[in-house]
């Protein structure tokens, strides 16, 4: 599974069910993954929540550690890079449906 990957499936889904589904920003991640607390962002993300949008976009971050990781990085705080295009096993993601 890549970034690319992901993003094709949510659009497929999205035609096929009429409904609108797309994947999870990096802040919304992190805030499900540590159940709705506030802690602070330890990699200097703006403190208003907002995402960046400057800089390496053939990137993706990739949260939470995966079953092939060491267990000190199962844990929400976990943050990797891989380009979009990159597949591997060992990557997943989550879809959330727009309610109108």
């Amino acid at each position: 599974m890549s970034w690319d990957d992901a993003r094709a499936y949510v659009r497929w889904l999205s035609r096929r069910t009429g409904r609108r589904y797309r994947l999870l920003s990096e802040a919304e991640c992190e805030y499900v993954a540590r159940a709705g607390t506030e802690t602070a962002r330890y990699w200097g993300a703006p403190t208003d929540g907002r995402a960046w949008h400057s800089g390496e976009c053939e990137r993706h971050a990739l949260r939470g550690g995966s079953w092939v990781n060491y267990p000190g990085l199962l844990r929400s705080a976990s943050r990797g890079w891989l380009r979009t295009d990159t597949r591997a096993s060992s990557i997943g993601f989550r879809v959330v449906r727009t309610i109108n």
